[in-house]
């Protein structure tokens, strides 16, 4: 009786499944919080030009497990959708935990393939610290670096970047995981990022 009840269980939650989400993907690096209220004052936040307060709230959601990053390309499921809050709901593959996400950063569909095959940077620009800058400077209009540590890059963006705090904690994550690739494994740990003389966000893992 009870092996018969799960089945039917299982059943009704592939059946269920089906109906309820919708198959998407991550259209450009971002993060996403567990209530619309968390991703929401973030976004006001550096919308209203207060990046320190932005930064702060991003950092302590992804501190506590509320918030988290978002790459490029990640299949999701979109759960649910706000339009009058410009949010979407999405829950990763095998993650029960859902996020709300600014709605333009979530697209509907299969993950294109260009994204799903995405090369290595490594394969156009070689390995090393000037690698590494270069592809920054093409991907992410990074202006200056300084190496305070060897584990450690702050990076000034060029002041006509266009970037806000809720994207700027994302950005600096992607540095850092990539200046592994490029530093074959002796990469970046600390990454402080940072424009017009202002700290926009820091990264350590």
């Amino acid at each position: 009786m009870h092996t018969k009840f799960l089945v039917l269980v299982a059943a009704l939650i592939v059946s269920t499944a089906a109906q309820a989400a919708m198959d998407g993907y991550i259209g450009s690096q971002t993060f996403g919080c567990q209530t619309r209220d968390e991703t929401g004052d973030i976004i006001d936040f550096a919308e209203a030009g207060d990046r320190a307060a932005a930064e702060k709230a991003l950092l302590r959601g992804v501190s506590n497990g509320r918030c988290r990053a978002f790459s490029a390309g990640m299949p999701v499921f979109i759960e649910d959708i706000a339009i009058w809050k410009g949010m979407q709901q999405v829950r990763l593959h095998g993650d029960p935990i859902k996020y709300w996400l600014q709605i333009e950063r979530v697209k509907s569909g299969p993950v294109p393939e260009a994204l799903t095959r995405e090369p290595s940077p490594t394969k156009k620009y070689g390995t090393g610290r000037d690698a590494f800058e270069a592809w920054a400077r093409a991907e992410y209009q990074a202006d200056k670096f300084r190496y305070v540590a060897p584990d450690e890059v702050w990076i000034a963006l060029q002041d006509d970047a266009r970037i806000v705090s809720g994207t700027a904690y994302s950005v600096a994550a992607a540095l850092a995981q990539h200046a592994d690739e490029f530093m074959e494994g002796q990469g970046i740990r600390k990454v402080l990022l940072f424009q017009k003389n202002q700290r926009l966000a820091t990264f350590q893992k």
